[in-house]
């Protein structure tokens, strides 16, 4: 006769994360249903006694990235072969972009940035990804502010893929210097207008006031803009086509 487990349906365990876990169901020692007492009553099942015993057993809605973000439970993995996936990878990197101070300290584009609570969860996230994202995209870039310019939020709403070349177009290389704005330099008593097309530094002439020259980027910027968008139509989703072929360059930029 073999020997009897204990059965321990009713039965907590602290966990290191926290959490009191109650044992719910008992089918073997490799094969426990546990409930956490977090807001959500996250179920979890197959659980290992030994684990459990140990408090290693993890809650997937705890909120382990930056006390914001949360695996969920789901079919998306992070890591596969001990390598994160594509789409864990940017899901991590916006929690760092938004959350991490030495990040938003060094580059003060993302100061005030958030993350809309349903991509919290990386499920959540991963399935957005996995229906927007297109073999052609390896690569690209994850943009928030090209479909409503100065948005701050990452959200399935906002949010796109774009290639390198299109998100460089956005990148702001405003320089504080008195008296001058973005694509504008003081040249002695003149204001120098200038852009950028394909790495190359392109002079547009030289200007009495700052804001001459300012227009004579807007024009180039919003020119090289459309040329980029016309470029990359049909690979890129038509909401950011519209978005970039309609794009005003600001002076406040």
């Amino acid at each position: 006769m073999g020997r009897q487990i204990k059965n321990i349906c009713g039965e907590k365990f602290k966990t290191t994360e926290g959490y009191t876990a109650t044992v719910i169901n008992h089918y073997s020692s490799r094969n426990i249903v546990i409930e956490f007492n977090d807001e959500s009553k996250t179920i979890i099942e197959k659980v290992d006694i030994s684990q459990l015993r140990k408090g290693n057993v993890k809650n997937p809605n705890h909120r382990s990235i930056y006390k914001i973000g949360y695996y969920g439970q789901g079919v998306y993995k992070c890591r596969i072969n001990n390598k994160n996936t594509k789409y864990y990878a940017i899901w991590r990197n916006m929690f760092t972009r938004c959350y991490d101070p030495i990040v938003t300290e060094r580059n003060k584009s993302y100061v005030d940035s958030t993350i809309i609570e349903e991509w919290h969860s990386f499920q959540n996230f991963a399935k957005w990804y996995e229906e927007n994202w297109k073999p052609y995209m390896e690569g690209w870039h994850l943009d928030k502010d090209i479909l409503i310019k100065g948005n701050k939020v990452y959200s399935p709403e906002t949010c796109c893929f774009v290639p390198p070349e299109i998100n460089n177009l956005f990148t702001s290389r405003k320089k504080i210097k008195p008296n001058c704005q973005t694509g504008v330099r003081k040249r002695c008593n003149m204001f120098e207008a200038r852009t950028t097309k394909n790495g190359n530094q392109i002079h547009l002439g030289y200007f009495d006031t700052c804001e001459e020259a300012f227009q004579a980027y807007k024009i180039a910027k919003e020119a090289r803009i459309k040329e980029i968008a016309s470029k990359w139509r049909g690979k890129i989703t038509e909401k950011c086509y519209h978005a970039m072929y309609t794009y005003k360059v600001e002076i406040t930029d």
